[in-house]
């Protein structure tokens, strides 16, 4: 009934009325969305405000406390104060701590003789503060501090012992109490109010309005230790956080800011409703009288565009109204034609080069596997070999010229019917269809990378580059998926570029699956940084004569999504033999430099400051940028040189000695520490030791581990031990994995050592927690 009503309607009424509807459903639901904003904003200015007083209380006392111990440790250290705390006598005691008193802004100052009598007391006494727990740990030697809500507000007081010749000679409390004044500068803002309670009573407030001071006194313990509070009336939120010794902070927001900016906004929008009804009236009116007529003339052609029939055009007409109306519609139709091929030819092309990209690649190569009849087909895939440097070189518009250009030259070397495709990067695909021998695959291969070879004109230079070319074969083989060949074709380019680069090699059986895992861990570990896979790990290195961590050697550990934990022997060398080492080596040193320094910052001053050892490979060592890297590394994190060792394999030292001399002569005089890693299992000679500027010597984990049990490894630790003193070198010891081993390098004169009986390599949060808490000075130090 109610359809057919509306539909007997005229139709300015129908387009006017739901104009009309919607507007008020709008403001019906703009009120209600408005009010619940005013809830939510309501409910996280309480939480945001209270949450941050309370935490700065929170903070704050815990600052105080940590005030007081120093405060307290300060007055302690006079070297008269023993004496006169030995005589008893309060007056030279007042006159000797009176002006730290005054300076430190302590507010209460008490001397006890060692069994507690107390001889002097400065300041108004403290009440409600249970202090016998404090008193007992300077009696035993500890300097220790309390916090609890009293009479007098909230108050930290701290004790400490008086010492004379490692003895307690006496006792020194002091004290102090977080006021309403304090209170307020900690709120920092009118639009948060405070307030102690004790016990259900109020001590304190920041609170002038005498209504709200008298509604806080008249608060209601329960036997929860909370507190039932009547704020009906008030435009104050409270957020409560119990204090030590039954007593609670309450901290009371203002809401009255948000309550005006609702009521404001809610003005507004009645007021701008009824004037948008309005002009939405008379412009509704006026747009149904115009829109009439054509609409229904319009509507079949419309029809056909709704479809996605784009091809419909709609007939000129004598109305001028309606065929400008059909006109548009006609130019809207073409402008979505066009742009409809223009996004499938962008969703299934290369931008750069206009070559297909991925998807359309695998999708030509699915609908060949599954048409192909008694011939094959082949899939082709090259790297260039030189790029990155090139691009790195001369910009990254000059690479870009370059990619333009190879896909040039490989449309031009390949068949009609085959496919050219850029995957990424530096990386293409060729796809052979109706492929009858392998040997015509591999001369095409060779066409192409002979081609590629030629020089290109990039930024107005000649510039040469090569491919690796892998090639695999679906001919004479079982149903192939897309996926696989791509595959195959990307391990066997892959072997080519490790087996000398600019050539092509091709996928056949015989690669076996050990070479596969292989292959595809390095394509794993090609992408392991950006994936965020990769993680640093640090063993302490602890000095074996006070039993602290002296330095942490970083140890780089491969996380994999799927295979898990993969062991450092497995990834390292196929890193080194790729040369991803070397970008793999610098963000391992960026990050254990950033991370050291933030434990350096966390360290007390009185603790030695934390240093880093760092493994350099062979092929970093050999890197021509190796040192602007360092450099660059300690600038970023602020590290200082002189806390940072580099380890160095014998073996790698002696690759090419003289150019090593070098870059170590340049780490050396930057301050950076060197170190010979595995000590003993390479080429040990004096006259490398002389040659190179090495500070310390490791001693392999071989012969640590043999001490005390075997004659052979303890003469061979003790010659490396008289040989790094004759040659002022450090000693560090491996592998120590027992408290014989470790009594036993101290008994030889070892400096450091490291291994699992000290701790095992862990992430920065554990390790962390163990420098924050000093515990491994604490169980190894005996």
């Amino acid at each position: 009934m109610i359809r057919r009503w509306t539909t007997s309607l005229p139709l300015r009424s129908r387009l006017v009325g739901p104009m009309v509807l919607l507007i008020l459903l709008a403001a019906g639901g703009w009120a209600t969305i408005n009010e619940l904003s005013t809830r939510r904003q309501v409910a996280t200015l309480v939480d945001s405000r209270g949450r941050a007083a309370v935490q700065a209380i929170s903070a704050r006392v815990l600052e105080q406390r940590r005030d007081k111990e120093v405060a307290a440790q300060l007055l302690a250290d006079q070297h008269t104060l023993a004496i006169l705390v030995a005589w008893a006598d309060p007056v030279e005691l007042a006159e000797l701590l009176a002006p730290m008193q005054a300076k430190l802004g302590l507010q209460r100052v008490t001397v006890y003789a060692p069994d507690g009598t107390e001889i002097l007391h400065m300041g108004p006494r403290q009440t409600g503060l249970d202090i016998a727990p404090l008193i007992h740990a300077a009696r035993a030697g500890r300097t220790e501090s309390a916090a609890a809500v009293t009479a007098q507000g909230l108050a930290e007081v701290a004790a400490t012992p008086v010492l004379a010749n490692g003895s307690v000679a006496g006792l020194l409390l002091v004290g102090s109490s977080l006021d309403g004044d304090e209170l307020r500068q900690v709120s920092g803002t009118g639009s948060v109010g405070l307030a102690i309670f004790r016990d259900g009573r109020m001590i304190s407030t920041t609170l002038a309005d005498p209504d709200v001071v008298h509604a806080l006194r008249s608060a209601t313990p329960r036997s929860d230790g909370g507190i039932d509070l009547a704020l009906d009336g008030f435009h104050y939120a409270p957020v409560a956080q119990p204090l030590p010794d039954g007593g609670l902070l309450l901290a009371l927001v203002d809401t009255q800011p948000v309550l005006d900016a609702a009521n404001q906004r809610d003005a507004i929008l009645v007021v701008g409703t009824a004037g948008v009804v309005m002009v939405l009236l008379l412009i509704g009116a006026a747009l149904a009288r115009d829109i009439a007529r054509p609409l229904e003339a319009m509507l079949a052609t419309t029809r056909e565009l709704e479809r996605g029939d784009y091809r419909s055009r709609v007939a000129r007409s004598s109305i001028r109204e309606l065929d400008e109306l059909g006109q548009a519609v006609n130019h809207l139709a073409s402008d979505l034609q066009a742009k409809m091929a223009e996004l499938s030819h962008q969703a299934f092309h290369d931008s750069l080069t206009q070559l297909p990209n991925r998807t359309l690649f695998m999708d030509r190569l699915e609908h060949a596997l599954r048409r192909r009849a008694s011939a094959g087909l082949a899939v082709l895939f090259l790297d260039l070999d030189n790029f990155k440097w090139i691009n790195d070189s001369l910009g990254h518009r000059a690479g870009d010229e370059l990619l333009v250009a190879v896909a040039a030259r490989l449309r031009q070397s390949v068949r009609t019917g085959d496919t050219v495709a850029r995957l990424g990067g530096d990386e293409f695909t060729v796809l052979l269809e109706d492929v009858h021998r392998l040997d015509d695959v591999v001369t095409l291969a060779e066409q192409l990378a002979e081609r590629l070879s030629a020089p290109f004109e990039v930024a107005g230079r000649h510039v040469f580059t090569t491919a690796s070319i892998g090639i695999s074969l679906s001919q004479g083989r079982a149903e192939r998926q897309a996926e696989e060949l791509v595959r195959e074709a990307d391990v066997a380019m892959y072997r080519a570029k490790t087996g000398g680069k600019a050539h092509a090699v091709v996928f056949d059986e015989v690669m076996s699956a050990q070479t596969m895992e292989r292959f595809e861990l390095e394509l794993a570990l090609r992408h392991a940084i950006e994936r965020h896979e990769l993680r640093v790990a640090y063993q302490p290195v602890v000095d074996l004569a006070s039993g602290q961590i002296a330095r942490v050697e970083a140890l780089l550990r491969w996380q994999h999504p799927e295979h898990g934990l993969i062991p450092p022997t497995q990834f390292i060398p196929v890193a080194e033999e790729t040369g991803l080492i070397v970008p793999i080596g610098q963000w391992v040193l960026e990050t254990a430099c950033r991370q050291v320094r933030v434990w350096q910052l966390q360290r007390r001053r009185s603790e030695p400051l934390l240093g880093l050892s760092v493994n350099l490979s062979p092929c970093q060592l050999q890197h021509p940028g190796l040192v602007d890297d360092i450099v660059a590394a300690l600038q970023s994190s602020g590290l200082e040189a002189a806390s940072l060792e580099l380890e160095i394999t014998e073996g790698a030292l002696m690759r090419d000695p003289a150019a090593t001399a070098v870059t170590l002569n340049e780490l050396k005089s930057l301050g950076i520490q060197l170190a010979v890693d595995d000590f003993g299992t390479g080429y040990s000679s004096l006259s490398y030791l002389k040659g190179f500027p090495i500070d310390t010597l490791k001693i392999d984990r071989t012969f640590v581990c043999g001490l005390a049990r075997d004659d052979q490894d303890t003469a061979i630790v003790r010659a490396v031990v008289a040989l790094a003193s004759a040659l002022n070198l450090g000693v560090t010891a491996e592998g120590v994995e027992d408290a014989i081993q470790r009594d036993a390098l101290v008994e030889l004169g070892c400096q450091q050592g490291q291994g699992y009986y000290f701790a095992r390599p862990q992430l920065p949060q554990d390790l962390g927690q163990m420098l924050a808490s000093s515990s491994l000075a604490f169980l190894r130090a005996a």
